[in-house]
C-alpha cells in the first residue's frame, strides 16, 4: 500500500474481486479510520477484464499514479494522470 502525502488516502492492491485490482480508501484525518475501499475502475482495461493490476505508487502532488498490469500478457508499468 501507499499513502498520499497528506495521509488521507491509501492505495493498495487486493484480490477481493477475484483478480488483483487497485483500491483506494479515504479518511478525514490522519488519525481517523479509513472509509470503505473502492476499486479504481478508471485504471482497469475494459478489453481485458481478467487482467491484474498492482504495485501502486502515487506522486507527491497526487496527480500521477504508476502501477503494474499484465493486461498485455506480461507485466508492464503504466501511468495515469489527472489534472485536478
Amino acid at each position: 500500500p501507499v499513502l498520499s502525502p497528506d495521509g488521507l488516502t491509501i492505495y493498495y492492491q487486493s484480490n477481493a474481486s477475484g483478480n488483483l485490482d487497485l483500491y483506494t480508501a479515504h479518511r478525514t484525518s490522519p488519525t481517523a479510520m479509513f472509509d470503505s475501499p473502492h476499486v479504481i475502475t478508471e485504471l482497469r482495461d475494459p478489453n481485458v477484464p481478467n487482467a491484474n493490476e498492482g504495485d501502486p505508487w502515487v506522486s507527491p502532488d497526487g496527480h500521477h499514479i504508476f502501477f503494474s498490469s499484465n493486461r498485455t500478457g506480461m507485466n508492464q508499468i503504466y501511468e495515469a494522470s489527472r489534472s485536478n
